[in-house]
């Protein structure tokens, strides 16, 4: 089966992707941008003290309900690019209609 939305982008390499991914993660984990965000909303005692916390289980134990989060968001992934490769609007002529009935708002 032939997609034709892959065949607009141009080809990449996989060693000039491996080349951004590691090039992003540098940039990320080298800055304070991953922590960026505390400091909008939280003073700087309020930032110590949350960091001196301890983390919830829920990050930083294997459960049943991290499995069930993982497994949802996989199914999910895999029908959205299931549905990307099948063509949604072949699936789904009614919805397609009932949605450009809206005009702009959709």
């Amino acid at each position: 089966m032939h997609c034709r939305h892959l065949s607009n982008f141009p080809s990449l390499s996989f060693g000039y992707v491996v080349f951004l991914l590691i090039s992003f993660f540098v940039l990320l984990l080298s800055s304070n941008v991953v922590f960026a965000h505390e400091t909008w909303i939280l003073t700087p005692e309020q930032i110590d003290h949350w960091n001196a916390q301890k983390p919830p289980d829920i990050l930083t134990q294997f459960s049943s309900l991290n499995l069930l989060m993982i497994s949802a968001f996989l199914i999910f992934i895999i029908g959205w690019v299931w549905l990307g490769f099948t063509g949604a609007r072949e699936l789904f002529p009614d919805l397609q209609a009932r949605l450009s009935s809206y005009g702009d708002h959709v």
